[in-house]
């Protein structure tokens, strides 16, 4: 049997109890404190550190989306094609400006013409007006070469004084061929006793005469219009370009 107790001896016990458990519970914290916290601290470092990162390579691809765009617009394709298409338009419209022919380009009948003031080869006359959007003049009937001897007539300073155009036999001798290799069909433009091939004094042109000038110093309005001489196509005159103008 047990010693008789109190009510107040087994109300201490049970306080003494209780206090014994919280105390037991207080010594686990203390022991589990020092460990959960710089965990927790360590997860909230990584936790903090993943967002901060995810937030600036966003915001850092957001800065740099319009510049991508931007690239993309002036991209060297892009500019190249631009170029291209500048290209083409200078191409369609040389010697023109605003429907009209450039300065030093007279237009007639839908075409520009360009006399030169300089005396060149055959050769590097016809790069000359291929640098300028053009070739050298194709004369296709008898009202342009009228045309363009009357033009040609007061540029003149002395009967030599001639211009280059575009006709040649330089592939095959006699069979006459525009730069643009159509061949000639009207034959009527020749000064007398021409075309004739001569190679020169001493025979000084050995490849004879291949290329075409024209012009007559003293050429008369709306006259028979005959001023072609072919001649040796290293010899240096002006020329006459032509190409299209705008309309």
């Amino acid at each position: 049997m047990h010693p008789h107790r109190t009510d107040d001896q087994d109300e201490e016990q049970h306080t003494a109890g209780k206090l014994g458990c919280n105390h037991g519970a207080r010594s686990k914290v203390k022991l589990v404190l020092p460990v959960l916290i710089p965990g927790l601290l360590l997860l909230t470092v990584v936790i903090t550190a993943h967002v901060v990162a995810h937030r600036t390579g966003y915001f850092m691809k957001e800065c740099q989306t319009p510049d991508v765009k931007s690239n993309s617009t002036d991209s060297p394709q892009s500019t190249k094609y631009s170029t291209t298409e500048e290209n083409i338009h200078t191409n369609l419209t040389a010697g023109c400006r605003s429907g009209k022919c450039n300065n030093g380009w007279e237009a007639h009948g839908g075409q520009c013409y360009f006399f030169s003031n300089k005396n060149l080869s055959w050769t590097l006359s016809e790069e000359e007006c291929v640098h300028k959007k053009s070739h050298l003049a194709i004369i296709n009937d008898e009202k342009e070469q009228k045309l363009l001897m009357g033009i040609s007539a007061p540029k003149m300073q002395f009967p030599e004084d001639k211009f280059w155009i575009g006709l040649n036999d330089r592939q095959t001798e006699g069979e006459w061929l525009w730069v643009d290799n159509t061949p000639l069909t009207n034959k009527g433009f020749w000064l007398e006793n021409e075309p004739d091939n001569w190679k020169g004094v001493n025979n000084q042109y050995p490849d004879g005469e291949d290329c075409v000038r024209m012009g007559v110093k003293n050429f008369i309005a709306n006259s028979a219009a005959a001023g072609w001489v072919d001649t040796a196509c290293e010899r240096k005159y002006k020329f006459i370009c032509e190409t299209e103008a705008c309309l």
